[in-house]
């Protein structure tokens, strides 16, 4: 429960960062990818495969440095959000009540 939490946590930082409008577009993608993107994909082995690919590419995109034009910075938050609102999406279903959970072999 505590790695679901993180990443919530992560995910939501990221969303608001990518959402604002009063920090500028460059600052905000450099920081979601370097800072927040990257601490998510630290839980990589736990993210359905193809998520992780999809956030890898979005981390791929972004210039080290944060070495980018407003335009860009834009573009790549309208890339991100939609991989962070799949992200968002599997959080839920693996947070609902009813979702079927892994216990520990020999566990009731």
């Amino acid at each position: 429960m505590l790695a679901l939490g993180y990443a919530a946590e992560q995910l939501f930082v990221a969303a608001q960062l990518l959402t604002s409008d009063t920090v500028p577009p460059e600052e905000a993608v450099h920081s979601a990818c370097e800072q927040h993107i990257g601490r998510l994909l630290e839980f990589r082995p736990l993210l359905p495969v193809d998520l992780a690919h999809r956030l890898e590419g979005c981390l791929e995109q972004c210039p080290p440095g944060g070495e980018l034009t407003r335009q860009r910075a834009r573009e790549l938050a309208l890339t991100i959000l939609p991989v962070l609102e799949d992200l968002r999406r599997t959080l839920n279903e693996v947070a609902r009540p009813n979702a079927t959970r892994w216990k520990f072999p020999g566990a009731a």
